[in-house]
């Protein structure tokens, strides 16, 4: 099976978990309702102090945050959530345009996407989608090295019975 066909497959055996951080709850629930109708599973959290604290307890791949919020804002978010989370995706909102994140905090904090608010979804749609092909290549290259690590080892190994044997013509080989 090709690669690219096997991603198919996962993408669509796999409901991605997708967390909305939004002072506003009107912007959390049309995402739900628009994302949700897309096939992601979509949680909500206005606080994002109790944002932080969900997504150290739950599995979440994609993270939506408005830049502007309190009691602090989204790039102080980001900044406790990568220091145990370096893997989840984070695509920043702002209904600010002068206020948006600068290109150095965007790249210090490993955010994927910046977007200007809008009740047109389907750039965010874009933006998710492209997100979570990304994170099906990463799952597939993470599964590749450790096919890759495990057929090593087992090399090793079989190398190691092999130098140890006791037969006679290994006995000969190496005395």
């Amino acid at each position: 099976m090709r690669i690219k066909d096997k991603l198919k497959e996962t993408d669509k055996s796999i409901k991605r978990k997708i967390l909305v951080i939004d002072d506003e709850q009107g912007v959390i629930d049309s995402l739900n309702v628009y994302l949700g109708k897309e096939g992601y599973i979509v949680e909500g959290e206005t606080n994002p102090l109790l944002a932080i604290e969900k997504v150290k307890n739950n599995h979440y791949d994609i993270i939506i945050l408005d830049y502007i919020m309190m009691p602090i804002n989204g790039d102080k978010v980001i900044e406790e959530i990568r220091k145990f989370n370096n893997d989840i995706y984070i695509i920043v909102l702002t209904g600010h345009k002068s206020v948006a994140p600068p290109i150095e905090t965007i790249r210090r904090l490993n955010i994927q996407g910046y977007l200007e608010k809008t009740n047109k979804f389907e750039q965010i749609l874009l933006m998710v989608e492209s997100s979570v092909k990304s994170i099906i290549q990463l799952e597939e290259i993470k599964r590749k090295k450790k096919e890759i690590e495990e057929t090593y080892l087992e090399s090793i190994e079989t190398l190691r019975k092999v130098v140890e044997a006791k037969d006679s013509y290994t006995l000969r080989t190496f005395r």
